[in-house]
């Protein structure tokens, strides 16, 4: 199969939603005019594990006197192995006066009894009220405020992910907003390890019971922002040869965003990179021991409107550390990278860099990847002008 080919001949069947099992996030539910922008983030485990849980995600932001503060958040969980997994995640904060952030997140849940090996993908419309910092804006665009994505029944192995958030639709006379977000997985396992339903006709149990937050940032305004998108797409491959390791940045994409500096004569200063969808797509199902999801090495010139930056959409599935794990394999294969990326300009705002990084252990002792044991909580906080 082809590069091109992957999320081509992807077969799609609806998935069912329905209320999370792991506790979201506590939005505040109103628009304020500050925000943590997502940006993405790296996952490593010391070798490579089924698909139990990951995630990573900013959540709720407060300040007070000036002072801002919030988490940036990491969930992780292998599968009968105990192991650590080190991550590390950017943001950037953003104060902007007369600009309207509005976070959110929203629950899915996969649960289909002969679904391994098939793509599985819901779209869900999304509906905010258009109060306060909301209200009577000329512009609308939704960013990525993260995702997370946990087993809960027997953990499979990764294939495809897919998560979106798509255009807003204005009802004025109703005062809504609304937009579409995606998530789509695919999984599969035919090793003892996953299930072990098995007779001498085959496997028995092909179900897949997932679920997923998936976090978004809504941001509103007029003038006082400019909006350019990119849409990116690579292809690798790997053989099935230890000592042929291949590293993420080698694989990042890189890629400018054009912008005008200057728009009905308004000039934008500043600018943060988000996330609208990002997609990855294996040839077959595969352990991972990496995987990275976002945008990195942003760099914008106000000069000129140009923003520099590289879709960093990455997956591994051998390290030459793992050289010494008997349970660990190796396997040739090949992926399919996608995303659309977002880049925000501000005609006046304060923009800051956050970065944070931590470590998830997984001890294996039957605990639900479900829980706060597979979550890594870092505080971060900046001072806003």
């Amino acid at each position: 199969m082809t590069r091109n080919a992957l999320f081509a001949l992807l077969p799609f069947i609806a998935a069912c939603s329905g209320t999370s099992p792991v506790e979201q996030p506590e939005w505040s539910g109103e628009a304020v005019d500050s925000a943590l922008i997502w940006s993405g983030f790296d996952h490593e485990w010391a070798y490579n594990h089924r698909l139990n849980r990951l995630g990573n995600w900013v959540g709720p932001m407060s300040c007070a006197r000036g002072a801002c503060s919030a988490e940036m958040v990491h969930a992780a969980a292998s599968g009968v192995g105990s192991d650590t997994a080190t991550w590390s995640a950017t943001a950037t904060a953003v104060r902007a006066p007369g600009v309207g952030f509005l976070a959110g997140s929203t629950a899915f849940a996969i649960d289909q009894a002969v679904a391994e090996g098939k793509y599985v993908e819901e779209t869900r419309q999304v509906t905010v009220a258009l109060d306060g910092l909301l209200a009577d804006r000329s512009q609308y665009v939704v960013v990525l405020g993260g995702y997370d994505v946990f087993a809960l029944a027997d953990a499979d192995m990764f294939q495809t992910l897919r998560i979106a958030v798509g255009d807003v639709s204005i009802d004025a006379e109703a005062g809504t907003a609304t937009f579409p977000v995606t998530f789509g997985l695919q999984v599969d396992c035919d090793a003892f390890e996953c299930d072990g339903t098995w007779d001498v006709g085959g496997k028995v149990d092909q179900s897949v019971l997932y679920g997923a937050n998936v976090m978004w940032q809504v941001i509103a305004a007029d003038d006082q922002i400019a909006v350019s998108q990119a849409r990116v797409a690579d292809g690798y491959a790997w053989q099935d040869e230890t000592g042929a390791e291949i590293e993420r940045e080698d694989f990042s994409v890189p890629t400018t965003v054009h912008g005008a500096r200057h728009s009905g004569g308004q000039v934008y200063g500043s600018a943060v990179a988000g996330v609208q969808s990002i997609a990855i797509a294996i040839d077959h199902p595969n352990h991972f021991v990496q995987i990275a999801t976002g945008v990195c090495d942003f760099a914008y010139d106000p000069t000129t409107g140009r923003a520099d930056l590289r879709a960093d959409l990455f997956f591994k599935q051998w390290s030459d550390a793992m050289l010494d794990k008997s349970v660990a394999a190796t396997t040739p294969g090949e992926a399919r990278t996608e995303a659309t990326l977002a880049v925000v300009r501000f005609a006046d705002a304060q923009v800051e860099p956050i970065d944070a990084h931590g470590a998830v252990t997984w001890n294996a002792d039957g605990s639900t990847a479900t829980g706060e044991s597979a979550v890594d909580r870092q505080p971060v906080s900046w001072s806003a002008r």
